[in-house]
């Protein structure tokens, strides 16, 4: 009796889930279609032909009572394969990581389908930037690096130094004004308008709008030879000039000078004469006094008495 029932149970077990819909005709009201899977992916002819892996569009295989994936295909997950894998990952069960120079990568096969992080390029973004250009999409050009070198693939800048005329990281930078070659380390010339920042040429310094007067273009630095040998002549003339100029002044002066010491030394000598003269009149003056008259007759009167007796 016991065993009676056993069969019978097994019998309705059995029956219980018997596919009662296999081939059979199915009918889909809206079907769902998308232009990336083709049209009888979501056909309602898959849930009759007796298939479990595409009980759910990204099954594996699916539970027969609750619908549960029991495996999903790469780049899905979930309970029923309904999720993509998160942003960086793909493949199967999601387990791998997108390339980490993609801005994000296809969830199934791994291919930047989003494009490259700045600075890559190629299908797996595995290509640095070249070319001279840089940044995202490989459209930024680089700046003015030295002969022309690559700038750095990501941020732009130069790995080595800028060319003569710019500074700064990414040598985009005109050389500041009074300011030009290399590292703009070299000061313009006398340019005209120099103070009003009018500035030299970057590269080579040659002033564009012309020198100051006495200078030389084209980087109005070295003198005006010129204007150098003019200058110089005319102040050897003017030296000349003057020395002469002096030398005249010198000799009227010393004429000057002579003839009036001639006229004061003619002035002593006759001021000594008269003063000579004068004391010479009061000399003879004075040797020549009128004696006294009693004087001379006592004199003449003994000789006179004198002269017979000698003469006898």
């Amino acid at each position: 009796m016991f065993f009676r029932w056993l069969c019978l149970g097994f019998l309705a077990f059995t029956g219980a889930y018997d596919n009662v819909a296999l081939k059979k005709q199915a009918v889909q009201l809206y079907p769902y279609i998308t232009a990336a899977r083709p049209p009888d992916t979501f056909d309602a002819s898959n849930a009759v032909d007796g298939l479990k892996s595409d009980l759910h569009v990204n099954c594996q295989y699916c539970h027969i009572e609750t619908g549960t994936c029991q495996g999903c295909k790469p780049g899905y997950q979930g309970h029923r394969c309904e999720f993509a894998c998160l942003f960086g990952f793909f493949g199967q069960d999601c387990a791998e990581k997108c390339n980490d120079k993609c801005a994000g990568c296809n969830n199934v096969n791994g291919l930047c389908d989003w494009g490259c992080n700045p600075g890559w390029k190629g299908d797996n973004c595995q290509q640095p930037c070249d070319g001279k250009l840089y940044g995202e999409n490989c459209t930024v050009p680089c700046g003015q690096c030295y002969k022309a070198v690559q700038c750095h693939h990501i941020n732009g800048t130069c790995l080595n130094r800028c060319d003569q005329g710019y500074q700064g990281e990414k040598c985009i930078e005109e050389c500041k004004a009074g300011y030009f070659g290399e590292n703009c380390s070299s000061t313009c010339g006398n340019c005209l308008n120099i103070e009003n920042n009018s500035s030299c040429h970057p590269v080579n310094g040659s002033c564009s709008e012309g020198c100051e007067p006495g200078y030389q273009e084209p980087t109005c630095k070295e003198k005006d030879k010129a204007q150098t040998s003019l200058t110089v002549v005319f102040s050897i003339l003017f030296s000349v000039i003057g020395l002469v100029l002096m030398m005249a002044g010198i000799f009227v002066f010393l004429k000057k000078n002579l003839k009036r010491f001639n006229h004061n030394r003619k002035h002593d000598v006759t001021e000594k004469n008269i003063e000579l003269s004068s004391h010479g009149v009061v000399q003879h003056y004075d040797e020549l006094h009128v004696r006294d008259p009693e004087e001379t007759y006592t004199a003449l009167k003994k000789a006179e008495e004198e002269t017979p007796y000698e003469e006898i």
